[in-house]
């Protein structure tokens, strides 16, 4: 039962959100990814990796402003989840490896790269390991 204070009304009771998930959320979230898969797709052909990155970044901070006026708290980290698979997990590998990837970030010193792929790729510490692979003979390289 729905109790009024200062404009607000607060919900009293158990929260039941089967019908919001089966009827809104999974198709949501569905959409969601295979919206991003396009964008990730087209972005990874004609940006630069720092391109890349920036739309990556925009994107998830879209998302969870958009979550959070929007959907309900527990769709928040469902969303952040699904955009962050496919503009990270899934391409990692081909932005690290672009001409302007991550051995340019560091043959040229582009710190302000590192630290945006950095920010993005720790969403997924998964990630991270390709990372390091690269940076390994660089380190290596010198000394």
């Amino acid at each position: 039962m729905p109790q009024t204070r200062e404009g607000q009304v607060n919900w009293v009771g158990d929260k039941n959100l089967t019908f919001y998930e089966e009827e809104f959320e999974k198709h949501f979230l569905q959409s969601l990814m295979d919206d991003y898969d396009k964008k990730a797709a087209a972005w990874v052909s004609t940006e630069n990796a720092r391109g890349y990155l920036l739309n990556v970044d925009k994107s998830l901070g879209h998302e969870e402003q958009t979550a959070d006026f929007l959907l309900q708290p527990e769709s928040k980290p469902k969303v952040l989840k699904k955009v962050e698979q496919e503009l990270i997990t899934k391409r990692a590998e081909a932005v690290l490896d672009k001409d302007t990837g991550c051995k340019h970030m560091f043959t040229h010193s582009l710190l302000d790269d590192l630290k945006l792929l950095y920010k993005c790729f720790k969403r997924d510490e998964n990630t991270l390991g390709p990372i390091i692979q690269r940076m390994n003979p660089y380190i290596e390289q010198r000394g």
